[in-house]
């Protein structure tokens, strides 16, 4: 809904304005992506780049490593938080996932 009622606001705008171009038409863009959803969309996408390089024995030990997270308290940020604090030795590696947080 909040996308959909931004398009229709800088659409608005375009047609009042008689521009319809690529550059008038980029506020959409730019504010869906500066938005809270637009911002946890790019740090979900992060995540699942990282976990995709991943091979089976490094998933499955991140895997174990959460199996006891509550599926009621369940977040991405959580999964970050959880898989950190029990794999240590993969720190680095996991680094990229708690700059996500930021």
């Amino acid at each position: 809904m909040y996308t959909g009622r931004l398009a229709a606001q800088v659409a608005l705008k375009c047609i009042e304005a008689g521009n319809c171009s690529k550059e008038a038409l980029m506020p959409y863009d730019t504010e869906w992506r500066a938005s809270k959803m637009g911002v946890t969309i790019e740090r979900n996408y992060k995540v699942k780049e990282y976990f995709i390089t991943l091979d089976d024995t490094k998933l499955n030990t991140l895997a174990d490593s959460i199996a006891s997270i509550s599926f009621s308290e369940f977040s991405v940020a959580a999964l970050i938080k959880e898989l950190i604090k029990r794999n240590p030795k993969m720190l680095l590696e996991l680094k990229a996932l708690r700059d996500t947080l930021a």
